[in-house]
């Protein structure tokens, strides 16, 4: 299992180089706190996904041929993929805690007045 989770490391190395240009581009672009908000999201679509393939496989393979190797080389691939999810989450609540205002989410503005087709519209429904 060792041996499968180092074939693993080219893997993390290369979402790390990624994650790392991704965020030098939209820091130099945006704000370094938008890089931040960017990363967490597409970290935990990427790392979600994966999870949830690799659990669902895992299972398939427990339920399908009962077969310890292939339970064994699914759940390897697993294990990786749910920590990051993890560390994603709690970059999460750490960011969210250091950034309150990014858990409000934008709310629609309201107009003062209808527009007047609105208002013609409510006018003449309400005469009859």
């Amino acid at each position: 299992m060792v041996a499968r989770l180092t074939r693993l490391l080219p893997i993390f190395f290369g979402i790390a180089v990624a994650a790392l240009a991704l965020y030098v581009f939209i820091s130099i672009r945006y704000t370094p706190i938008k890089a931040k908000e960017v990363l967490i999201k597409l970290f935990t679509i990427l790392f979600g996904l994966a999870t949830l393939f690799f659990l669902l496989a895992t299972i398939y393979a427990a339920l399908d041929s009962g077969r310890m190797e292939a339970v064994e080389l699914m759940a390897s691939f697993l294990l990786p993929f749910a920590a990051g999810l993890g560390v994603t989450l709690v970059c999460r609540a750490v960011f969210l805690h250091n950034h309150p205002a990014y858990k409000l989410k934008p709310v629609r503005a309201k107009t003062i007045k209808d527009p007047l087709w609105k208002r013609f519209l409510n006018w003449v429904l309400l005469q009859h």
